[in-house]
């Protein structure tokens, strides 16, 4: 019996990506997306080894298998699904956890700092990315810089190479690219 190619794929890139230690991550511009395909990879794992299971020719391993494979779907499933109502908090492309407050753009790149917003257990913190803006609604995205504990910023870009976020006169970080 054949794999399916979604599976294949989406367990190739979730392991891709995790052993690559790559220091940027793919991002869809339509926030939802980006839960939504969360919530896919995670239920991909459990399926994948499901199907595996499914086709050792051994009884006793067969069933191992699957027990196996649900035992680990409980955990997944339950990711997925936070992922996925999560992906209901986002009002039209706008993730209202994850605020945009100022980007600046420098030759291809973006830098975009953003508040974060965990809830009420706490506080609001700020992001800075370095992001590029790829095809199709595709971004690729370098977290650069973080602040737990602070909620205002405003980049200034100074030449070709110096980023700076300020907080009225404060300065509150300087990146030098």
């Amino acid at each position: 019996m054949r794999m399916p190619i979604w599976l294949f794929i989406a367990v190739a890139a979730v392991l891709f990506y995790t052993a690559s230690g790559m220091p940027w991550q793919p991002r869809f511009v339509y926030e939802p997306l980006n839960y939504w395909l969360t919530a896919t990879l995670a239920l991909s794992i459990p399926a994948l080894m499901l199907w595996i299971a499914l086709n050792i020719p051994r009884r006793l391993f067969r069933v191992g298998g699957i027990v196996v494979s649900l035992l680990i779907a409980i955990p997944c499933a339950l990711f997925a699904m936070l992922a996925w109502l999560d992906s209901k908090n986002v009002e039209g492309t706008v993730d209202p956890s994850f605020e945009l407050i100022s980007q600046r753009q420098n030759k291809s790149a973006h830098y975009r700092l953003y508040r974060t917003n965990c809830g009420a257990t706490c506080a609001y913190g700020l992001v800075l990315r370095k992001e590029y803006d790829l095809i199709l609604g595709v971004k690729v995205v370098t977290p650069i810089w973080s602040q737990y504990r602070a909620s205002e910023g405003e980049i200034v870009l100074e030449g070709t190479s110096t980023v700076r976020v300020f907080h009225g006169s404060r300065v509150l970080v300087t990146i030098q690219e």
